[in-house]
C-alpha cells in the first residue's frame, strides 16, 4: 500500500538494506528493499511510505538515487488497474550549497488510488487514468551572508476517463 499508516496494523516501515560489492565499478552502492519512507523535497514535494525499491550510489560530491515503486497493486492478474512510480534524485554539495534536481513519473492506470479503494481489489474498476511527469530543481544554502532557499516544480500530468468497456487510451 501506498502511505505505510494503516488504521488495523500499525507498521510504519518494514524494509531491507544491503550494500551491493565492488564489481568493476569503484563506487558505493547501496538498496533499500520494502515498506520504507521516499522523500523528495518533503516541505514541498513528496513525503510517503510505499512498498518499493530505491538504489543509492554517491560520487562526491555527487549523490543518486533512483526509485520503483508500486502504490496501488489492483486486481491480481489484472494489470490495467495497477499504479507504478518510476524517478530519480540527483544532488551535489558544493562549498556551501546544496544544489539538486529530480523527476518522478506517475503511471496510474487507477486514479484515485485510496486506501478504500486498494482495500477493495476485487471488483474494483478504475475510472480514471493519468500519466504525471514532476520534474523539478532546488537550492539551498547561503551565499555570503544570505541564506538561499529556492524551489521550482514543473506538473505536466492529465487525468483522462476510461470508456465503458475500460479500454486504456494509453495502450
Amino acid at each position: 500500500y501506498w502511505a505505510g499508516d494503516r488504521a488495523a496494523v500499525e507498521v510504519k516501515n518494514v524494509y531491507m538494506d544491503f550494500g551491493l560489492p565492488y564489481i568493476g565499478i569503484p563506487v558505493p552502492m547501496s538498496f533499500r528493499v520494502g515498506l520504507q519512507p521516499f522523500s523528495i523535497r518533503n516541505n514541498i514535494f513528496l513525503y510517503t511510505d510505499g512498498v518499493g525499491i530505491k538504489w543509492t550510489t554517491k560520487i562526491d560530491p555527487v549523490a543518486l538515487e533512483l526509485y520503483y515503486a508500486k502504490p496501488f497493486e489492483g486486481r491480481d492478474a489484472v494489470s490495467q488497474d495497477d499504479v507504478d512510480v518510476l524517478g530519480g534524485h540527483v544532488l551535489a554539495k558544493i562549498g556551501t550549497i546544496t544544489a539538486g534536481g529530480y523527476a518522478l513519473y506517475y503511471h496510474m492506470n487507477a486514479y484515485p488510488f485510496s486506501s478504500i479503494t486498494a482495500g477493495t481489489a476485487y471488483g474494483y474498476t478504475a475510472s480514471f487514468n493519468s500519466k504525471m511527469w514532476w520534474l523539478g530543481a532546488y537550492m539551498d544554502g547561503k551565499l555570503g551572508p544570505v541564506n538561499v532557499n529556492l524551489d521550482g516544480i514543473l506538473d505536466t500530468g492529465k487525468v483522462y476517463g476510461r470508456d465503458s468497456g475500460g479500454v486504456d487510451p494509453f495502450v
